[in-house]
């Protein structure tokens, strides 16, 4: 078993943490709770009692433990918890409980570049005694472990989508109560998953002009009513757009960009077919974070509209 941090104590003696390091998520965002479960071992040390004797073990009570979760140097997260004893040459399994705010998960997601190490720093104290007695041999003594918590982009996006993070902007969307409405999100759950797991980005874009292919046929249903929702309460001037006409102009400017990468891609891939041609254009990941990103504003305004329209007309 691979150790990931050691703490050399007092006649010769051990403390340390083995991976794996496991976590499990007890509350999701916007605070965020989750359980760690470390490793935790003791080193027998020998201790000579008196010249001339021969040594004997040593053992260590480890307590009052602290665990913090660490960022580039600044502390995200810290617990508490009291720890008994752990057998030398044995190991026990030590629970934390941390939380994380999703501010602090936007700070560290705005910093990462691909794979992440955040450190845990455990902090307590060790008790050495005989093997076959608990007083102490000596006064107790503060250790520290820098333990690194290692994730790759895929784990990292697991981690993220596990505390609620990457569902944050779906949790936000209304779901009116109309049939097949269901695959409008589904869809669009499936775009957010794909850019939180580095999926190509063509794909997201794909998985995004399908959302907007099943919402159409509720806007067109539903379409003279959503302008009466948009246009309430606005009065526009004279020879200058309607408010509706103004939000339907964003919609056709994404649908036309949506199309145009894609569209694009097409082009590629029929292009790369014919030889071995280095010019070869891409779609980037931040296109697709932009469609992304319009595409939820968009939908979550749309499909507020339409569930206040649907409420309507079931109350009607």
């Amino acid at each position: 078993m691979v150790k990931l941090s050691e703490f050399q104590a007092d006649f010769d003696g051990k403390i340390f943490i083995n991976d794996p390091i496991e976590w499990k998520v007890l509350n999701k965002v916007p605070i965020a709770v989750f359980e760690i479960k470390l490793n935790v071992g003791a080193e027998y040390g020998k201790k000579l009692d008196q010249p001339g004797q021969p040594y004997y073990n040593v053992g260590y009570s480890i307590d009052e433990t602290n665990l913090a979760l660490v960022f580039q140097n600044i502390p995200v997260s810290h617990s508490y918890i009291s720890q008994g004893s752990v057998d030398p040459h044995m190991v026990a399994n030590a629970s934390y409980i941390l939380r994380i705010s999703i501010e602090d998960l936007k700070e560290i997601e705005s910093k990462r570049v691909d794979d992440i190490t955040l450190n845990l720093v455990l902090e307590g104290k060790i008790i050495p005694h005989r093997p076959d007695s608990i007083q102490p041999i000596s006064t107790s003594k503060r250790f520290m472990l820098h333990i690194p918590w290692k994730f790759s982009e895929r784990e990292w996006a697991k981690f993220l989508r596990d505390l609620g993070y990457s569902e944050r902007w779906i949790v936000e969307m209304e779901r009116p109560k109309l049939e097949g409405y269901h695959e409008v999100v589904e869809f669009i759950e499936k775009a957010g998953k794909g850019i939180m797991e580095n999926a190509p980005a063509d794909q997201v874009v794909s998985d995004l002009r399908s959302a907007w292919d099943r919402m159409d046929p509720y806007l067109s249903k539903y379409l003279k009513m959503i302008k009466e929702k948009i246009n309430e309460d606005s009065e526009s001037e004279v020879n200058q757009p309607t408010k509706d006409e103004r939000v339907n102009s964003i919609q056709e400017s994404l649908d036309s960009f949506i199309n145009d990468i894609l569209e694009l891609k097409r082009r590629v891939d029929k292009l790369t077919q014919m030889g071995p041609h280095k010019d070869v254009y891409s779609i980037k990941r931040e296109d697709a974070l932009l469609a992304y990103r319009f595409t939820v504003s968009l939908m979550s305004y749309y499909s507020e509209l339409l569930k206040r329209i649907t409420e309507r007309s079931d109350s009607h």
